[in-house]
């Protein structure tokens, strides 16, 4: 049976508000490490990836090439970035972790991981399990809409 409008409009409506609850949980979190949701984003991105531009940090999390240079502009100045030199062009420099960035990174996610044991106890698995099949289908769908 195919999801009706409304439901499917409802369960947006409540992936938005988890958004950002979830981008509130973090800063409030990590406020005293520097760090912003926004900022913690980008720092997973760099953890789980190599070195990479500012203009494909940008694509892969959807999101405006500005907005992602002023992050990685506050991780540099932080100490928690840095900037290398990228031998496919010579204009767009490659973003990388710090050490320090490395180890900041993973005090966040040892904060992370034990705020989310608490939280898991209070929900059921295959409730959960669901619910992320749910969401990774929607946005399948909506990425296969024509433009």
């Amino acid at each position: 049976m195919h999801a009706d409008p409304k439901t499917l409009y409802r369960l947006i409506v409540e992936i938005r508000g988890a958004f950002h609850d979830l981008a509130e949980f973090s800063s409030t979190a990590n406020a005293d490490l520097a760090i912003t949701a926004a900022m913690r984003a980008v720092m997973e991105y760099l953890d789980g990836n190599d070195p990479e531009t500012v203009p494909n940090i940008a694509r892969a999390k959807n999101v405006s090439r500005q907005h992602i240079q002023q992050l990685a502009d506050a991780l540099v100045e932080a100490g928690f970035a840095k900037w290398k030199d990228n031998p496919r062009h010579k204009r767009s420099a490659l973003l990388m972790l710090t050490a320090e960035g490395k180890k900041r990174f993973a005090e966040i996610r040892k904060r992370e991981a034990k705020a989310l044991a608490e939280i898991a106890r209070k929900l059921d698995q295959a409730e959960t399990q669901s619910a992320s099949d749910t969401v990774a289908t929607l946005r399948s769908a909506i990425g296969e809409r024509p433009d």
